[in-house]
């Protein structure tokens, strides 16, 4: 399956209803409706991080998490993580979790912070645990030395690291938390200016400020020998004008990565519109793309990769009668010509 120009557009409404669309190598446009899986019914889940076009979600009262690679109709849930991990008498009041590969075995690993904090004598005491499993293994592992942060939910995945923005009400100046998910090593970073939002690029990350110059979008131009970043480039301001008129930056949102190396931005009105927008001639073409009741959107490249494979670290088998494990759904996927 040649998938390099599946671009997944995942759609959001908050209440458990959320889809995955993309064009087909048919031209036809496919949906793939989580709320279909019978496993998810009643449950509250989030999405959380991709990866090389597999999608991570976490249920919201377990934690538990589950992988999703629609383009292969492919879902995997995730063994859950013993209970005795926890501190005894915290309370856990977030979980973030991200999903990566090592930049030298190229393992897929998915690691689950839970922030934790303990009463005593009327103090509060907090602390961040994270746990974290090899795909294709069936253990749990811990990583006690997290730093005590909040963070923002969703990490972005570039060259080896994930990396996590500051929760907005944290100390200045503004920073990022870097996972190394080969070494399995936390660290901090500052951010080259102040922003306001992370993209995922394709598999880079991107920083984003909402300016009276438009939206300004920093990249990495340079790495250490472990793969972190350690300079920043900025590109020049995207400015987008429509019914003749100029869109303040504060109404658009930049989604991520669009065909042929552009990118998509939505303009949050009563009715979505939608923009591709390039970076190397500055120019901005109107896309036109279903709107449907949500509140988010998010874009991303699309993979053939199987998560089959990863097997062993789920719970639930899914063995069709006369054939090996495997984890496919084909009843999911909806196709419309």
């Amino acid at each position: 399956m040649d998938s390099s120009e599946h671009i997944l557009v995942l759609s959001e409404t908050g209440e458990g209803e959320e889809e995955i669309y993309w064009i087909d190598q048919e031209g036809k446009s496919c949906s793939f409706s989580l709320e279909l899986l019978p496993e998810l019914k009643g449950s509250a889940f989030h999405f959380k991080c991709c990866c090389n076009g597999l999608l991570l979600y976490q249920f919201e009262s377990s934690g538990q998490a589950f992988l999703i690679n629609p383009l292969r109709e492919e879902v995997l849930f995730l063994r859950e993580r013993p209970s005795e991990f926890s501190i005894s008498g915290a309370e856990t009041f977030k979980r973030y979790c991200g999903l990566g590969a090592g930049g030298i075995t190229g393992q897929y690993k998915v690691v689950m912070v839970e922030c934790q904090k303990r009463k005593q004598q009327d103090k509060c005491y907090y602390n961040n645990i994270a746990h974290i499993m090899t795909l294709g293994s069936t253990e749990w592992r811990v990583i006690q030395s997290v730093p005590n942060w909040d963070c923002e939910d969703s990490p972005v995945f570039e060259n080896g690291f994930l990396y996590w923005m500051q929760s907005r009400e944290e100390r200045k100046p503004q920073q990022l938390l870097a996972f190394d998910v080969e070494n399995e090593i936390f660290s901090t970073m500052e951010t080259p200016s102040q922003v306001d939002w992370m993209v995922d690029l394709a598999g880079y990350l991107g920083l984003v400020h909402a300016s009276s110059e438009g939206l300004r979008v920093w990249f990495a131009t340079s790495h250490n020998n472990q793969g972190k970043i350690t300079t920043w480039g900025v590109r020049d301001p995207i400015v987008v004008h429509h019914d003749g008129k100029q869109i303040s930056s504060h109404a658009l949102r930049l989604l991520g990565f669009w065909k042929d190396s552009k990118v998509l931005i939505m303009y949050i009105e009563t009715q979505k519109y939608f923009f591709s927008y390039d970076f190397a001639f500055g120019n901005l073409t109107v896309i036109e793309y279903p709107r449907r009741a949500t509140y988010e959107y998010k874009t991303f490249k699309g993979s053939s990769l199987s998560i089959s494979e990863f097997h062993a670290s789920s719970e639930m088998v899914y063995v069709p009668p006369g054939q090996m494990y495997n984890t496919r759904r084909s009843d999911l996927i909806k196709r419309v010509d």
